[in-house]
């Protein structure tokens, strides 16, 4: 996929078609064309519709970061972020062009504990899980899931 040379903003887009904590992106970049994505940025944006590229300046966003190398491979993390559609924004309109975009999920059944009292709260009778899975369930997940060992990412491809 690509982009042409324009005197405003350069995009591309995918919709992930619902809402998705993403952790990771992977942009695969044309051999030759590296140089001129640099300094694009990485979003994930929860509007329900496309027209959400006219408001990249407002609160419908999060910024995941962005591509600074002219690696042919670079990897931004969002570290869990939410959105619907991924979203990569040249400002400068500069044409570039993409081999691939792979977008990975957080697998929260993998995710570390985020409080070392975690395991203590799990073990309560009732659980904390099911009392309060809004928390326990994304910050405790390890204990709530009793897993042990979680594979060596804590993505999944969405």
């Amino acid at each position: 996929t690509g982009t042409k040379t324009q005197s405003t903003p350069t995009y591309w887009w995918v919709d992930l078609g619902q809402e998705n904590h993403v952790g990771e992106v992977g942009i695969f970049k044309r051999k030759g064309y590296e140089a001129r994505i640099i300094n694009s940025k990485v979003f994930l944006v929860n509007d329900n519709s496309p027209n959400f590229i006219n408001g990249l300046g407002d609160n419908t966003h999060n910024l995941c970061g962005e591509i600074t190398t002219n690696n042919q491979i670079e990897n931004i993390n969002c570290g869990g972020k939410s959105g619907r559609y991924v979203v990569i924004q040249n400002s400068q309109g500069r044409q570039w062009e993409l081999c691939e975009v792979e977008v990975y999920q957080m697998n929260y059944e993998c995710k570390a504990d985020l409080n070392e009292l975690c395991v203590h709260w799990a073990q309560l009778e009732p659980s904390e899980c099911k009392v309060n899975p809004g928390y326990m369930l994304e910050s405790c997940s390890s204990a709530c899931k009793e897993y042990t060992r979680c594979p060596d990412s804590p993505y999944i491809k969405a």
